[in-house]
């Protein structure tokens, strides 16, 4: 994952593109064809695990459904919506 400079606060960036994620932006990922997901960054507990302090995303559909953003992830992302 790159760095983003200071002042470009706090974001993530799609390796390859120069897209910047932040908080709050809406993702889709090409495995989950037509579900939206939400970019979060905080303290986040998945599966009874301790909190970590990381990147992850929650379903727009079902606020339950979370999951860590991975390497993986980011490049599978085919639409970023503003």
């Amino acid at each position: 994952m790159q760095n983003c400079t200071p002042c470009d606060c706090l974001c993530i960036v799609i390796p390859g593109t120069g897209v910047k994620l932040r908080p709050g932006v809406k993702i889709r990922l090409g495995r989950f064809e037509t579900e939206t997901w939400t970019v979060c960054y905080g303290w986040q507990s998945i599966d009874g695990n301790r909190e970590t302090l990381s990147w992850y995303l929650v379903s727009t559909s079902d606020c339950n459904r979370v999951k860590y953003l991975q390497r993986p992830d980011l490049i599978d992302i085919y639409l970023v919506e503003c």
